[in-house]
């Protein structure tokens, strides 16, 4: 009998033990990979989401943002569609802002610490951790992109959360945390203008090699854009297009009608809530075109768009009350119809962030959405992503 309760003593011991270990590196998804679709438990309404391969083991993983908690959690694809999960890293700062890779050989990333006026060059460390190698001290940054321009190098132009200007780090250095000159762009000519910047994306629009940094201002209803000064010329924003009304935020380059050259996704936040489509004559000039429709009555977040394996490019993203996928015809004419898929889901789901690529490394498109409420912060659909959305809407899915 003596013997029975040693090993049943032990046998818990050990229990106990694995317990401790599985908070630290829990395994979310039973590996289970029939199905097209599945959430990863993040606690939050992810503020950014970044999919890259942080181990090194060949496979993206997902990292994620929690701006009203401050942490970031990295999910470490194992197999294909299983994850583990890594601990919270409160090493991303006091509400952070976005997390992007930087152009670097070895992984590196750029955390904008919003509430403590930084940025933070952070590297990967074992089982999903972050530690941080550098930082810079930037007025309040919220979004981040990297760009290159003729002697410039590997740059950072970063947005502030509520200001009418844009930080430029010029030959940023992630090892060191310096730029070799740090410029701060006016985005009007008068001083405390209402005009702000959010997602800066930097597109060669006017086909000379050299990126535009084009930015949407939901204050002003505009499109505007930096372009390179040359050696000594003076950057300040260029309007590309102004609405009457719609509180656009962002903005999105891609080759809509296949000319070569790129054009513009601009969707809105409010009223009317359509995706504007401008046109690109080749060089850098718009002409918009007939909008796009969203299924919703109450405002459109964010999208995504990319090329897929059947040879389409797919615009995706969510709006409040549905996710939505576009399927563009080849070399589309800017007029004819552009088929569209959605599934409903709550009216709470305001996303911060979506994705579109390949996650699970079969070579489809996945789209990756941050949802905006509930404990499962984030639903990924895996590719092909046109035919999975007509097996959701057929089942009357909806995303609860």
């Amino acid at each position: 009998m003596s013997r029975i309760i040693l090993a049943l003593g032990i046998a818990l011991s050990v229990f106990a033990l694995s317990g401790c270990a599985s908070r630290k590196v829990a395994p979310v998804n039973i590996k289970d990979t029939s199905s097209f679709h599945q959430s990863l438990p993040f606690a939050d309404s992810p503020f950014d989401i970044l999919v890259d391969d942080m181990d090194g083991n060949g496979r993206a993983d997902v990292a994620l943002v929690s701006h009203g908690d401050n942490y970031a959690q990295v999910f470490l694809q194992q197999d294909a569609r299983t994850f583990i999960a890594g601990e919270r890293q409160p090493i991303v700062g006091f509400h952070p802002g976005d997390l992007i890779r930087l152009s670097t050989a070895r992984p590196r990333y750029l955390a904008a610490a919003e509430g403590q006026n930084k940025v933070l060059v952070l590297e990967p460390g074992p089982n999903g951790s972050l530690r941080q190698a550098a930082e810079l001290k930037v007025p309040v940054p919220r979004h981040a992109a990297s760009f290159r321009w003729p002697g410039w190098g590997d740059s950072v132009v970063v947005s502030p959360f509520g200001q009418d200007f844009l930080v430029l780090l010029k030959n940023f250095d992630p090892v060191k945390g310096q730029a070799s000159e740090r410029l701060q762009v006016a985005l009007s000519e008068k001083e405390h203008t209402i005009r702000r910047a959010e997602w800066v994306r930097p597109a060669d629009v006017d086909g000379d090699g050299v990126d535009e940094l084009l930015f949407a201002s939901n204050t002003t209803q505009e499109v505007l854009m930096l372009k390179y000064p040359g050696p000594d010329g003076a950057i300040k924003p260029k309007l590309v297009a102004k609405f009457r009304s719609g509180a656009p935020w962002d903005v999105l380059s891609a080759d809509l009608n296949g000319d070569g050259a790129l054009d513009l996704l601009v969707p809105n936040q409010s009223r009317p809530f359509v995706i504007h489509v401008l046109l690109n004559d080749g060089h850098g000039n718009f002409q918009e075109t007939t909008a796009l429709p969203f299924p919703t009555d109450m405002g459109l977040r964010r999208f995504a768009w990319s090329k897929d394996k059947d040879g389409f490019n797919y615009l995706f993203g969510v709006g409040y009350g549905a996710i939505a996928i576009y399927r563009f015809p080849n070399n589309w004419d800017g007029k004819a119809p552009v088929p569209m898929r959605s599934v409903p889901v709550g009216s709470s789901e305001g996303s911060q962030d979506v994705v579109l690529q390949d996650l699970d490394g079969d070579g489809w498109l996945d789209g990756i959405v941050g949802r905006g409420k509930g404990p499962q912060g984030v639903w990924i659909v895996y590719g092909p992503l046109w035919e999975r959305f007509e097996e959701l809407s057929a089942a009357r899915f909806v995303l609860n």
